[in-house]
Parts: C-alpha cells; sequence; structure tokens
C-alpha cells in the first residue's frame, strides 16, 4: 500500500532523522530500518482502517484484496464512511508518537 509512497518514505526518513538526533548509521542499517518502519506504518494504517469496519465489511473488504480488485478499495471505503485522509493522518500521528516516545 505504502510502497512507492513518495509522502511515506519522506515521513519515515523524517522519523529516523528525529530518533537519530545527528548520530550516523551505517546506509545498509538505515535502508533496512527504513523499511521496516514503513511496513509497521502501513500496519498501523491497516488496523485503524479495520477498527472502524464492521465484521461484515471486513469481509467484503477482503474480498476485493483476494479478487485482486484493489482499485475499488479506496471508493468501497469512502462509500462504507471511512475518511482515509483522516484515518491515515491519525495512524502516522499514532506511529510517530510511539516511535519518538520509545
Amino acid at each position: 500500500m505504502l510502497e512507492g509512497s513518495e509522502a511515506a518514505a519522506k515521513f519515515i526518513d523524517t522519523l529516523i532523522d528525529a530518533k537519530l538526533n545527528g548520530t550516523d548509521i551505517d546506509p545498509d542499517v538505515r535502508q533496512t530500518l527504513h523499511g521496516d518502519l514503513l511496513g509497521r506504518l502501513e500496519d498501523q494504517i491497516i488496523r485503524s482502517i479495520l477498527d472502524l469496519m464492521t465484521e461484515q465489511q471486513q469481509m467484503e473488504l477482503e474480498h476485493l484484496v483476494d479478487s485482486n480488485q484493489i482499485g475499488k478499495i479506496e471508493d468501497y471505503l469512502t462509500k462504507r464512511g471511512i475518511d482515509l485522509n483522516r484515518v491515515l493522518a491519525g495512524a502516522m500521528a499514532e506511529f510517530q508518537a510511539a516511535y519518538l516516545g520509545a
């Protein structure tokens, strides 16, 4: 979901820089950390979306994913009253607080 997202990559880079506070790390380690954090952020976003859905809606969403109807997901969520921008902002804020607070 976030793979290839320039905004998500910049967000993760900002978090890493804030956490390191000027400390240098090996580029390979940074790349691995970046990939791990991006995956965790994606998991956070997915959990946040699923928390807003009924069990039936989750099954319908799963069907869209399983049948490779990825292009229909955003429309499906919007029609169910899920504000993706709000979910993303909330998930990113929670992720940032958890990562920088740790």
